[in-house]
């Protein structure tokens, strides 16, 4: 009975917990809403096949490599090595019900660098929700999405199965698979990719030191909170809260604002002005403004003035002043130095004592699985640990796909409170020079628009421009 090892690659959603149940004929790994966060193997006889397969986490859908964690692209070159001494096949999960772009065919060339060259001469695309074809055969599903799933199908040496894992129980899709694999192991003389075991140990070495210092970061942040709770503990709640979200687009801030107020909506719409929603919880009343988001990974230089004048325009949304900012950080992607500038130049927009004032909200803590906060802090490097000093160590995690988990809410209002408490209970105080000087800009962008507007349905001549109007565009006040 033929020993095979295979390993599944691909994009979170796109069918490989499944596909992986459908090859063991069992459901032997967590599919649907779970994560697969870490690597997994699992063994069974299927057939004629003594089988090894193992599951991968996988990327965010048609993402650079360069937004991927550190861990998870850990977790990608590890995922050989749980099928010693190799795998005779890499799965490559594609899904039929979606397009496959040029921008598909990126993140996908990018995440096989991390297997090296070599990985392709091993890989098959194996295609899944085979239901939405129809009648329409997987030859006329490739032709027909053109350049990027041809390039891969070529690459891969035109090897490709199709699955439907709704229909479990046709073993004969199975067996073809395992045929086809057969074909390719015979190709490459009865060889399988050869894992890096330097690479491999450098990478263990690695995950232990980060696992240390996170156990070392946790000891020493939970005894400062010990400290401050003892203080607390015979205080009164706090009866009225404030609080302003910051971040970059699409790391969940207004799902944080959902999450501390207990809604249960799923869409999230572009935050485009900055405003403030109350509600009570527990005993508190809570203000919580939300803002315009940055791009990721752009500085302030790089931001448009309506953005940046929104983000000092949320300071008046909660009279007198926020006791807290949250910086909100996605836990599903890398942070680098770029990301540090951006996060940075941003909220120091704000003021200069804002960073007393600012505690790291991390969301999406589902995709970290059984990984703690602080290995992904330790594990992402300097950029990150440096964020997080410069707010005072005071960081909170939030799993928005469990919301009714009111407890993760209940730490992080603590947490605030032990930030409020350790400034003297005083909120942050705006520079009223600056929030002046914003409001004039205000008023005369407006009158200048509502010129703008009265020049382009009154002007005779194309091109020609009222000595007044130029007046506004140049900032000076028009004659009278």
């Amino acid at each position: 009975m033929p020993e095979r090892r295979l390993v599944l690659i691909g994009a979170r959603r796109d069918g490989k917990s499944s596909s992986a149940n459908t090859i063991l004929r069992k459901e032997r790994f967590e599919s649907g809403r779970i994560r697969t966060a870490y690597s997994e193997a699992r063994h069974e006889i299927v057939e004629n096949w003594n089988l090894v397969v193992v599951d991968t986490p996988g990327w965010k859908y048609s993402t650079s490599l360069s937004e991927i964690s550190e861990r998870d692209k850990q977790q990608l070159k590890l995922g050989a090595s749980k099928c010693p001494p190799g795998p005779h096949a890499l799965l490559l999960v594609i899904p039929t019900d979606s397009s496959f772009t040029q921008k598909q065919r990126r993140a996908v060339q990018e995440h096989m660098k991390l297997l090296e060259d070599r990985a392709w001469s091993y890989t098959m695309v194996l295609f899944t929700f085979g239901d939405y074809l129809g009648k329409r055969t997987i030859e006329e599903h490739i032709e027909s999405e053109g350049e990027a799933l041809t390039w891969l199908i070529e690459k891969c040496q035109n090897r490709y199965h199709v699955f439907n894992n709704t229909d479990k129980s046709n073993s004969s899709q199975v067996i073809e698979l395992m045929e086809k694999i057969d074909d390719m192991v015979d190709e490459n003389g009865n060889g399988y990719y050869m894992l890096d075991n330097q690479m491999i140990d450098t990478i263990r070495k690695k995950q232990e030191e980060v696992a240390e210092k996170a156990e070392q970061r946790l000891r020493r942040v939970s005894g400062q909170r010990q400290e401050m709770k003892m203080v607390l503990s015979e205080m009164e709640p706090i009866q009225t809260l404030r609080i302003i979200l910051l971040g970059s687009r699409f790391v969940g801030k207004t799902s944080v604002r959902n999450t501390i107020f207990g809604i249960k909506e799923q869409v999230e719409e572009t935050t485009v002005l900055s405003y403030a929603q109350e509600g009570i919880v527990g005993r508190t009343k809570i203000t919580v403004v939300d803002t315009p988001s940055w791009r990721k990974g752009f500085s302030a230089c790089d931001t448009p003035e309506i953005i940046k004048d929104e983000l000092l325009h949320s300071l008046l949304k909660c009279p007198p002043g926020p006791h807290v900012f949250l910086l909100v950080i996605d836990a599903d992607a890398s942070f680098n130095a770029q990301h540090l500038k951006a996060a940075t130049t941003h909220v120091e927009l704000l003021g200069e004592s804002v960073w007393k004032h600012t505690m790291v909200v991390f969301t999406r803590g589902d995709w970290l699985g059984s990984r703690s906060i602080e290995e992904y802090i330790e594990g992402e490097g300097n950029a990150l640990q440096c964020l997080v000093e410069r707010c005072g160590n005071r960081y909170h995690v939030l799993d928005n796909m469990n919301e009714d988990d009111s407890s993760q809410v209940d730490d992080l209002l603590e947490k605030i409170t032990l930030t409020l408490a350790g400034n003297g209970w005083q909120h942050f105080t705006p520079n009223q020079k600056m929030l002046d000087t914003l409001m004039e800009k205000a008023k005369r962008v407006e009158n200048a628009a509502r010129l703008r507007s009265q020049v382009k349905a009154t002007r005779a001549e194309k091109g020609t421009i009222p000595h007044v109007f130029k007046n506004y565009v140049f900032g000076a006040s028009p004659s009278k």
